[in-house]
């Protein structure tokens, strides 16, 4: 859902779909989950979303995705998706970053945002989990250069 800045009124709503569990993934009857944790606008029609998911088979999977509303249906007009769903158009995403590429241990990361603008014209990207109190679990801030590119 977009909303306005100013009055704070919802301005347009789209659909998003998220990635399903990873391969290996046995979910019947098992501790599993598998989500959109936050976005963050990169402009008008532009995000990065952070994705995660979780089950004993397959540790935590995390995903940043560049999000494009330009193509996407609006979809706050319709009463339901239920039934319309194939005539939909989602929006668009491409994946930006698998963090287990990073061969890093990661844990309940859930929250990212811009860090400062940097010298070379670059932003840094911050994502950050808590430990929810737990003692087997860490807390993390991951801190990432990235390059926007702007649309014309």
């Amino acid at each position: 859902m977009r909303y306005d800045a100013v009055s704070g009124n919802p301005q347009a709503s789209f659909l998003y779909i998220t990635e399903p569990l990873p391969a290996g993934a046995n979910p019947v009857g098992k501790l599993t989950s598998n989500g959109l944790v936050d976005l963050l606008a990169i402009d008008d029609n532009r995000l990065l979303s952070l994705e995660r998911a979780f089950s004993l088979e397959t540790g935590i999977t995390i995903r940043i995705f560049e999000i494009s509303l330009e193509k996407g249906d609006r979809i706050e007009a319709l009463e339901s998706l239920q039934s319309r769903l194939s005539e939909v158009s989602p929006a668009q995403k491409r994946l930006l970053l698998d963090l287990e590429t990073l061969k890093i241990p990661l844990d309940n990361i859930e929250g990212l945002t811009f860090g400062p603008a940097l010298a070379d014209a670059s932003r840094g990207l911050i994502l950050v989990s808590d430990n929810n109190f737990s003692p087997l679990q860490e807390t993390q801030i991951l801190g990432f250069q990235i390059k926007v590119q702007k649309t014309s």
